[in-house]
């Protein structure tokens, strides 16, 4: 049964807030859940970055729905790409400020995985806020509806009393079996890429992470104990996709779709015994992806196999507690490099540089793999490498203070993008490695640019 969300009428405006000029739109999942919790409301969704001027849009929602309540989702503080850095922080603070010049006496609500990993500090920072939803919504937002004038009776809400900030203790999360269907005929779909990676489209199958990786939120953010939908619910979901919405093709959102295995393989199961013609994409766990798991996956329709090994050598992958082994990442390497059956579908891995305990062997090993992945899965395969981006609430943030690294006063929400230089992770004494690095992979990058107009002329 759904969770009873029933609250007085208002009318209500859920935000997605603006990530800046060239970043691929991605589908406000989070606000269709939200919406999903609100029935008896009248709901305006607005993602502002499907719009060429998303100002104007703003403001002419804004006049004509005249809310009685705003919220605004801040999904991502940045890009966490230490080449190219993209601060979507500083434009949510843009549409806030926007938000309160344009409805100054409308209750603004916050939240979102970015606002949840600062959550007290971008309270204080921007007085703009009224209240902030800490973590999961669906059960904290109706509630805080219903007590506007008494947000300290609710659990997980960040309020204001004067210039002060108040927070109310945390909540016990939601159980997602029970929440219902997100409500995607509130936002137009045709405005989100929805054919291939990356995909627009997210599904959950679950929320929370038990795993420990040394550089991860996830465990904060959602949980470290897994929350199950069951896979009937999930294919049912896939189905209303498909029928209510014309969409085939999607990403499983969970941080790791493949465990428990079990789960995750009856979930594909249902998806062919019901015939489902659909396209999807999942990030997996190496150690659970042997011949038997992905080949079922591709055949419920799997066309984008994305891992993390993060690092590659022995040193690097104990540092990070990624639970893998080189043996893991060579295997699913060879098996989409050599197997006939992979030929067709794509796979990604992305690593990190000078990871913790890395070395400058491994540091090597790294960089040949990637280019290696380039070079003989160019067909079909892709990788990425990046440094990790420091955050709050990870190990790696505490081992770095500790390590003296990084400073315990330093700003992990600086005031300008100008401050990531001090965030990004590099193991000593490879960090002198780090921008020869960075200006070889931006040489790659423009090089590649180039291919790719070439190849496109070609086609022509």
């Amino acid at each position: 049964m759904p969770i009873d969300c029933e609250i007085t009428t208002m009318k209500i405006l859920l935000i997605q807030s603006y990530l800046g000029q060239g970043i691929p739109p991605t589908f406000p999942l989070g606000l269709a859940y939200l919406a999903a919790c609100l029935p008896d409301h009248e709901l305006r969704v607005l993602d502002l970055n499907i719009y060429q001027y998303p100002y104007e849009e703003l403001q002419n929602v804004i006049v004509e729905f005249s809310p009685d309540i705003i919220g605004v989702s801040l999904r991502n503080i940045d890009d966490q790409s230490r080449l190219f850095i993209r601060y979507f922080y500083k434009e949510y603070q843009i549409v806030i400020k926007r938000i309160k010049q344009l409805a100054p006496d409308t209750p603004l609500i916050t939240g979102g995985a970015g606002f949840s990993m600062f959550a007290h500090k971008i309270m204080e920072r921007n007085p703009e806020i009224d209240f902030g939803i800490l973590q999961e919504g669906e059960e904290s937002l109706p509630e805080l509806l219903e007590n506007l004038d008494n947000p300290e009776n609710v659990k997980g809400i960040f309020y204001r009393n004067k210039a002060a900030v108040f927070f109310t203790g945390n909540r016990k999360l939601p159980d997602i079996d029970r929440l219902p269907f997100p409500r995607r005929e509130l936002i137009d779909i045709s405005k989100y890429p929805v054919t291939s990676l990356p995909y627009a489209l997210g599904l959950q199958t679950k929320r929370g992470c038990s795993l420990n990786c040394t550089y991860c939120n996830y465990p904060f953010l959602s949980g470290n104990k897994v929350r199950f939908r069951s896979p009937a619910n999930v294919v049912d979901e896939i189905q209303e996709l498909q029928k209510k919405h014309g969409i085939n093709n999607f990403i499983f959102t969970d941080s790791v779709f493949n465990i428990p295995i079990e789960h995750a393989s009856v979930i594909c199961e249902e998806i062919i015994r019901r015939g489902l013609d659909v396209r999807w994409g999942a990030y997996l766990d190496l150690r659970f992806a042997d011949e038997e798991f992905l080949f079922l996956a591709k055949r419920a329709g799997c066309n984008d196999f994305i891992f993390s090994p993060d690092a590659v050598s022995e040193a690097a992958l104990r540092g990070l507690n990624k639970g893998i082994t080189r043996e893991d990442i060579d295997r699913v390497y060879n098996l989409f490099k050599k197997n006939e059956k992979f030929k067709q579908v794509h796979v990604f891995f992305s690593f990190f540089l000078s990871g913790v305990e890395e070395t400058f062997w491994g540091l090597l090993q790294t960089l040949f793999y990637y280019i290696k992945i380039k070079v003989f899965l160019a067909n079909n395969g892709g990788a990425s490498v990046s440094w990790i981006r420091i955050e709050p609430d990870t190990d790696i943030y505490r081992m770095a203070i500790e390590n003296k690294l990084l400073k315990a006063d330093t700003d992990l929400l600086p005031e300008t993008a100008a401050g990531f230089s001090e965030i990004f992770y590099s193991q000593p004494p490879l960090h002198i490695m780090d921008y020869p690095i960075i200006a070889f992979l931006k040489f790659l990058r423009g090089v590649n640019k180039v291919a790719k107009r070439i190849l496109r002329k070609e086609r022509l």
